[in-house]
């Protein structure tokens, strides 16, 4: 374990340095260059740690029956720091941009895959189903909601619901904006019971794949379509952080231990990598950089936000709670509730007579706290089919 843990720390601090050589390359052929035997040097560096982790004989440890424990709140908080993360990016891109809170939450969708991947391994490892419930649950619990909500903003947009083009745009997860991950997750989905067949070689080699793939195509496309190449990036780029997920879930206490001791470290990494994104206008940096980049810093909040939620990994806050329960929901609602709100949300912050920081904290606050309010009033009275209508 020990030496598993020494080979994370190394891991991560190798990927910030492939993410600072390819930062500095200035242009495209260069850059990729750079990529390229950045991504080498991670593969051997990845094929290293593999090697650790088989001489520690360590992959039985899938076979064992595991151990049954405490209900571990921080991992479902996780879900409700995501979709703060993801509501807030989307709350300022509608009512006004905001660059540091563009720089700080720009892919936030990447905490959601994160999460994902480590609540399919953990719901696995205690509770095996085969591949057809895997399967049916998917499909009930999140594409059949994601049909319902894309119908109802298609009619609040005035779209003709029998049309080709409806349904295409419903098809790519084009009818909000935030749709896009409905698609693009159902395919890892389709994989998933797969990957948790994996024994933990399989599975870190997985990783290893997914990130060979970010680190050489680190691009994230400006549209969210379902098409070619954009499906090409999208699975480059994001798929590594599901896999994450499968990988934190198996070996949880190992990177623990690292997190807590040197969690220092990965601030001043996310600091340092936050303040390169800040100054990337002045660095011209490439697109594959900047989005290089992006990733990175996520993953080091990936980890921060594993370490501060530990301290309340034993304490349900029913605030949080909720926030986690309804996820799903105000995932779907949000998007569309906010392009609807110009209005309401101009006149709110006329009426609070403060500087704007606050007025606005205060204003999302009281969107927030409205959305989850109708989220609970619908699962009351829709009972049990709100997890099919909703996702919750």
């Amino acid at each position: 374990m020990m030496k598993f843990g020494r080979a994370l720390a190394i891991a991560v601090c190798a990927i910030i340095i492939f993410a600072g050589m390819s930062f500095m390359a200035k242009d495209t052929v260069i850059g990729m260059g750079t990529r390229i035997a950045a991504t080498a040097s991670f593969v051997v560096m990845a094929t290293a740690i593999w090697l650790m982790e088989y001489k520690s004989n360590s992959c039985n440890c899938t076979k064992k029956k595991p151990v049954k424990e405490g209900f571990d709140w921080s991992m479902h908080y996780f879900r409700a720091f995501a979709i703060l993360a993801i509501i807030l990016m989307h709350y300022c891109s509608a009512f006004g941009y905001n660059q540091i809170v563009n720089i700080i939450f720009h892919s936030s969708t990447i905490f959601f895959l994160f999460i994902s991947g480590y609540l399919c391994k953990y719901i696995d490892q205690r509770h095996r189903v085969s591949a057809t419930v895997y399967y049916e649950k998917k499909a009930i619990n999140v594409i059949l909601p994601f049909i319902v909500f894309s119908i109802i903003f298609g009619l609040m947009k005035g779209k003709d619901l029998f049309s080709l083009a409806f349904l295409k745009e419903m098809a790519l997860g084009e009818v909000q904006g935030q749709y896009w991950y409905i698609p693009f997750v159902s395919i890892l989905f389709l994989i998933s019971p797969y990957v948790c067949r994996f024994d933990n070689h399989k599975l870190i080699l997985t990783w290893v794949v997914s990130a060979f793939f970010f680190l050489l195509f680190p691009i994230r496309p400006g549209g969210f379509s379902i098409n070619w190449p954009n499906t090409v990036y999208l699975y480059s780029y994001f798929s590594v952080f599901y896999f994450t997920g499968f990988v934190y879930c198996v070996y949880k206490d190992s990177i623990n231990s690292v997190i807590n001791k040197y969690w220092y470290l990965f601030a001043v990494g996310a600091a340092a990598v936050t303040l390169v994104l800040w100054i990337g206008p002045a660095l011209r940096l490439s697109v594959a950089s900047y989005d290089l980049m992006i990733g990175v810093q996520k993953f080091l909040f990936v980890v921060l936000a594993i370490y501060g939620l530990g301290y309340i990994r034993n304490n349900r806050i029913p605030i949080l709670d909720l926030l986690a329960k309804y996820s799903f929901t105000l995932y779907f609602i949000h998007f569309g509730l906010f392009a609807q709100s110009h209005r309401f949300h101009d006149y709110l912050v006329q009426a609070i007579p403060m500087p704007l920081v606050i007025t606005e904290t205060i204003v999302f606050v009281l969107f927030v706290g409205g959305m989850l309010c109708v989220s609970i009033l619908f699962k009351l009275v829709l009972g049990k089919y709100s997890r099919a209508l909703l996702g919750t």
